[in-house]
């Protein structure tokens, strides 16, 4: 998805667009007078499970102290307000210094300063509107990179675990690449907080509601603590939990909690992938949702079966366990041991199965085109050479695109061409994403001029051809099963193999 200037200025004009843009026009007021409930409120609507109402109270107080701190200074020191940095490598410098000031004066532990990113971020912001903006994203790292991906704003990796220094300075990197994207754009800061906080979640929802779920491939053990075992209970949700990176939306999660008896009281889905948040406590997350309780099966209940007995973090008495996967073998088992409780459990998730073995393996949309896609296409006669990654294209005014796999492609400015189009997906779970994967290879497929155009997830592979018109009701599904056997890789190799393509020429 391009940034488009047209439809945010559509949405600048709204009732919801002048509200947010209200809000971050008066925001360092807000601050100045700790107005929390006002932050709160307006965050509670656009991050569904923010933080409770004391924790951006502290944030505030944190932000006003600090600038308040900073004016009596000034005025002491008989000194003119300080002036704003005149790029932002001379902000970004001015915010390390300052981190560094505070960690290396022993003031702040660096871990602990990282839970106060959001006031720290109000704090900077009030010195340099023009360079950082508020974080807000507070256990949701996982939202400011779907927005980064969806906007192609470039994001760098987060610092590693135990790197606490590196992940605060983390901050002002994020910060640079979004004053990048808001100068590229001509968006003033409030504008750009704007599209960050209420505009791009619209178009690119964080969380999956339980309709929109993909079919589980996947089965993980997370630990609950007393909190969130009291939220599962209670059918609250989502709940954040810590859990393996792995993990992806529709995943079935197994709940375990540690007190008051070690046992797995909940299944619930994953409503969002595993993410690192770099701003967190404990920075490796997911969020569930749909929370089934069930009749506890404890550690003692899970040795004794004969299936679960033999997994190796059972018989370490659940030690480490966080995001442990589990095989549909050892799933079924769980099943089994609630059905000879007399647990109804016809509605819990159950997993799908998907012909492929590496399924369990696949994490992404470049695993899939690594150990999916190109394997395919070698099967089907083409080399390295043969394939062009990435394809950059113009699409209209000013909007470039980028095709997945371009074969045998032209690249000469105003002439590009290739002779058929590949688009990878991690997951085509139902029609609506289906029809939206579609839709973009098709355009794709039609500006190059190609003689057709497929999909690629783990469901399988989807063709279309021009010949047909790129109709939607007339693609053709191959899984992976089908196209493990002769006479289904043979029926895929007559639409869009080499030899096939180059024929037609």
């Amino acid at each position: 998805m391009q940034f488009n200037r047209y439809v945010f200025d559509c949405y600048l004009a709204t009732e919801a667009g002048q509200k947010a843009l209200a809000f971050f026009t008066q925001l360092p007021k807000l601050v100045e007078q700790r107005q929390a409930q006002t932050l709160r409120d307006f965050l509670a609507v656009r991050l569904p499970s923010t933080q409770p109402l004391e924790y951006w109270q502290e944030q505030i107080e944190l932000a006003a102290d600090w600038t308040l701190a900073e004016t009596e200074e000034n005025s002491r020191a008989r000194d003119a307000p300080v002036e704003a940095s005149a790029n932002i490598d001379e902000a970004i410098d001015g915010y390390l210094d300052f981190i560094d000031e505070l960690i290396d004066e022993g003031e702040w532990p660096p871990r602990d300063l990282l839970t106060f990113i959001p006031g720290l971020s109000l704090f900077v912001q009030h010195l340099d509107r023009d360079f950082f903006l508020p974080y807000f994203l507070v256990d949701h790292f996982f939202q400011l990179e779907t927005i980064c991906s969806e906007f192609s704003i470039p994001l760098p990796p987060p610092p590693g675990k135990r790197q606490y220094r590196e992940r605060l300075y983390y901050y002002a990197e994020i910060c640079r690449s979004l004053h990048e994207f808001r100068i590229s754009h001509g968006l003033s800061p409030e504008e750009m907080a704007a599209f960050l906080y209420d505009f791009a979640p619209r178009v690119a929802p964080g969380f999956f509601s339980e309709g929109e779920l993909p079919d589980p491939i996947n089965v993980q053990l997370v630990i609950t603590f007393k909190e969130q075992a009291e939220k599962i209970q209670n059918k609250q949700a989502p709940i954040l939990i810590q859990g393996n990176e792995r993990t992806q939306p529709g995943d079935i999660i197994l709940t375990y909690s540690i007190s008051p008896k070690k046992s797995i009281i909940s299944i619930a889905r994953a409503v969002s992938k595993g993410f690192f948040d770099p701003f967190s406590y404990y920075p490796q997350q997911i969020w569930i949702g749909s929370p089934r309780p069930i009749p506890p099966l404890h550690l003692k209940q899970m040795r004794e079966n004969e299936i679960l007995g033999e997994k190796s973090i059972i018989k370490k008495n659940m030690q480490a366990i966080a995001g442990v996967s589990f095989t549909p073998t050892e799933y079924n088992a769980i099943l089994s041991m609630l059905e000879a409780r007399d647990f109804d459990t016809a509605s819990l998730p159950r997993l799908i199965s998907l012909d492929l073995p590496q399924a369990a393996q696949l994490d992404n949309e470049r695993d899939v085109e690594t150990e999916l896609l190109e394997p395919l296409l070698q099967r089907l006669g083409f080399t390295e050479e043969d394939w062009l990654r990435q394809m950059s294209l113009r699409m209209g005014r000013g909007e470039r695109v980028y095709p997945d796999y371009a074969l045998l492609a032209q690249t000469k400015r105003g002439e590009e061409s290739a002779r058929f189009i590949w688009e990878a997906k991690y997951r085509i779970a139902n029609e609506a994403s289906l029809r939206e994967a579609f839709f973009q290879a098709k355009s794709y497929a039609l500006r190059l001029a190609s003689a057709g155009f497929a999909l690629v997830a783990v469901e399988g592979v989807w063709v279309s051809l021009a010949r047909e018109q790129f109709t939607f009701d007339k693609l053709l599904h191959f899984s992976w099963a089908t196209l493990a056997q002769t006479e289904g890789f043979s029926s895929l190799a007559k639409l869009c193999a080499k030899s096939r393509l180059e024929t037609a020429k």
